[in-house]
């Protein structure tokens, strides 16, 4: 549907610092310097990337290259079924930030996109997203679909959300859960 969501190779560096300063980082990102452009940032409600995210990071960076993640069955966190594998998860904070500021580019409100959706009796279904100021990219799967985090419920435990082809998903209360789904596979070599 979007040709950016293509398979994407793996070859990034971790470069963390921490995920304060990361705050502190997409704060500044373009998109927030227009979207809060009269605000304060000590009035922006940013989420926290969940500390199990940031030490995951620590240890993916090196796997990434010859591997990816699988299902280990055909269920989401709430046990509905669930088709999907992580191809690769976004280990420096430019990415995130490039990522997650797409959003916006990659889901505009039109004729379709924003209004009510046949897909409300789907599992997991969410309304789609106009307001992408608590959501945070940081993983994609391999068909290209974008893993979230969701801070709009709860900023200090942000649920986890995809995009399920037609509509958005919720996958997983929180990133451990959402972890527990999956299982690293080495690729074959050839």
């Amino acid at each position: 549907m979007r040709q950016r969501f293509l398979r994407r190779i793996c070859n990034a560096r971790f470069r963390f610092e921490d995920y304060q300063t990361f705050h502190v980082r997409l704060l500044s990102s373009v998109r927030f310097q227009r979207q809060f452009s009269q605000s304060t940032v000590s009035n922006i409600l940013m989420p926290k990337l969940p500390s199990s995210f940031v030490e995951l990071l620590q240890t993916v960076t090196q796997q990434q290259a010859s591997g990816y993640w699988e299902l280990r069955k055909n269920a989401d966190a709430f046990d509905n079924f669930f088709e999907a594998e992580i191809s690769e998860f976004f280990d420096n904070e430019d990415k995130i930030i490039r990522e997650t500021d797409d959003l916006t580019k990659d889901f505009p409100p039109d004729a379709c996109y924003g209004e009510p959706s046949e897909w409300e009796n789907e599992p997991g279904f969410i309304p789609d997203i106009i307001d992408f100021s608590e959501i945070i990219c940081f993983a994609i799967a391999g068909d290209g679909a974008p893993f979230c985090f969701d801070s709009r419920d709860n900023s200090e435990m942000p649920s986890i959300i995809y995009w399920e082809d037609a509509y958005w998903r919720r996958v997983a209360p929180n990133f451990e859960a959402f972890m527990d789904l999956f299982i690293y596979v080495e690729r074959k070599s050839e």
